[in-house]
C-alpha cells in the first residue's frame, strides 16, 4: 500500500540546510583548545589593574580594573536519577511510535523489542527475532524506527546483525488486532551489508524531516579501517545512507533512491550514500526545531 508522503515533521526546514553537528562539535573542540606559541595572551590575575598604552588618536583612556567573575563552568549539582522501569536486558535503543499512546519501544541487543505502557514493562515482547540474530560486543539488534505515518502505515524498521555476522535492514508490520504486538513472520529485508569484522556495525535508524530513512553504518571494524571503507564510494560501509521506503524500487533494490543523494550520477558509487567517511556512527538524531542531524 502506497500512502501519501507525510508533511515535514520539522516545518520550514530543508534537508539541504541541515548541518551536520559532528562537524560543529569538532570545530567547537578546536575553538576551546588552549592557545600556545607566539601571540598567546598573558593571563591577568583577578583584581589586578590593567592600563592600555593609548586609546584612539593617542589619547590616554582611564585605567580599568579587572574583577573576578563567577565561574561559568558546568553545574556542580549532581543530576537526580529516577528508575523508570526494571527488567530490561541490555537495552540499546528506545523510541516511540508517534501515535499519541505514550508507549515506549525498547530494543534489547539480543533481539527483542519490549513495550513500556503507562510506566509498566509489558511481559510479552513486541517482537522477538532473537533466533535470527548474532548478539554480543557491537553486534545484535541495534536500531529501530517507526514509519512517520504510523499507525496509518503500520510498518517499522530494524537494524540487526544476522547469524553470519552481517548487517540486515528489515521491515516488519504491527499486528492489526493488537498494537502491542508485531508480526514476526512478515519480515521483508531491504538491505544486507557484508561486515568484514565483528565491530563497528553502526546501527542507528532515523526518519528525516524529508520522510526518508537514514541508516548509519560503521566502517566494518578492524584497526585503522584496513579496507579504506571511509574513503570508498563503492561500499555501504562507513556511511549514512538515505533511501525512500515509500517508492517500490525494483527486484534488486526494494526501495527508491532520492534524486538529491550526492553520488547518484557518479559511476561506480552506491547511490544510497548520503554521507561518507564515518568510523562508527552508533547513534544519530534529527533536531526537530532546526532539522540538524546530530551524530
Amino acid at each position: 500500500m502506497h500512502l501519501p508522503r507525510p508533511a515535514s515533521r520539522f516545518p520550514g526546514v530543508l534537508l539541504q540546510s541541515a548541518r551536520i553537528a559532528l562537524a560543529f562539535l569538532l570545530l567547537l573542540v578546536a575553538a576551546c583548545s588552549p592557545i600556545s606559541g607566539e601571540g598567546a595572551p598573558t593571563p591577568v590575575p583577578p583584581g589586578s589593574a590593567t592600563t592600555p598604552s593609548s586609546g584612539p588618536g593617542g589619547s590616554e583612556p582611564p585605567a580599568t580594573t579587572a574583577t573576578a567573575s563567577a565561574s561559568v563552568g558546568p553545574s556542580t549539582v549532581a543530576p537526580e536519577v529516577t528508575v523508570a522501569v526494571e527488567g530490561l536486558d541490555d537495552p540499546v535503543d528506545v523510541t516511540n511510535a508517534g501515535d499519541g499512546s505514550g508507549r515506549l519501544f525498547v530494543a534489547e541487543q539480543a533481539g527483542r523489542i519490549r513495550v513500556i505502557r503507562d510506566g509498566s514493562l509489558l511481559a510479552t515482547p513486541f517482537l522477538d527475532i532473537s533466533d535470527r540474530i548474532a548478539s554480543g560486543g557491537e553486534r545484535g539488534l541495534l536500531g529501530l524506527a517507526f514509519h512517520p505515518n504510523y499507525p496509518a502505515d503500520p510498518r517499522f524498521f530494524v537494524d540487526y546483525t544476522d547469524r553470519a555476522g552481517n548487517t540486515v535492514i528489515a521491515q516488519f508490520t504491527v499486528r492489526a488486532d493488537d498494537p502491542d504486538l508485531a508480526d514476526a513472520t512478515g519480515e521483508a529485508v531491504l538491505l544486507r551489508i557484508d561486515q568484514p569484522f565483528g565491530n563497528h556495525n553502526g546501527g542507528a535508524l532515523e526518519f528525516g524531516p524529508d520522510g526518508m530513512l537514514y541508516i548509519a553504518t560503521g566502517d566494518g571494524g578492524g584497526g585503522g579501517d584496513p579496507q579504506g571503507n571511509g574513503r570508498r564510494l563503492d561500499t555501504l560501509l562507513a556511511k549514512i545512507l538515505r533511501i525512500d521506503i515509500d517508492e517500490p524500487g525494483d527486484a534488486d533494490r526494494p526501495y527508491g533512491i532520492p534524486a538529491g543523494n550526492p553520488f547518484v550520477a557518479m559511476d561506480g558509487a552506491r547511490p544510497e550514500i548520503w554521507l561518507t567517511g564515518l568510523r562508527n556512527p552508533w547513534r544519530m538524531r534529527f533536531d526537530p526545531p532546526t532539522g540538524d542531524l546530530w551524530i
